[in-house]
C-alpha cells in the first residue's frame, strides 16, 4: 500500500500465517486493548480501523 502506516487485511493474515489460532497477539509494548475492528471505508474503497481501549499519542516514528 502507498501508506506506509497501513496495511492490507492479506498482509496481516500473510504476517500471522505461521502461528495457530491459540497464540496470543498484543498491541504496542502489551499496553493497547483491542476494542474493535469498524469499517472506515466506502462501499467502493473498503477501509477497517483498528481501535483501541486507550487514548495513545504517537510521539516518534
Amino acid at each position: 500500500m502507498e501508506n506506509h502506516y497501513c496495511m492490507t487485511v492479506g498482509e496481516l493474515r500473510q504476517e500471522l500465517s505461521g502461528y495457530s489460532d491459540n497464540t496470543p497477539l498484543s498491541f504496542g509494548a502489551g499496553d493497547l486493548v483491542f476494542y474493535r475492528a469498524k469499517n472506515r471505508g466506502a462501499v467502493d474503497q473498503p477501509a477497517v480501523n483498528v481501535e483501541f481501549n486507550q487514548v495513545y499519542v504517537v510521539t516518534a516514528e
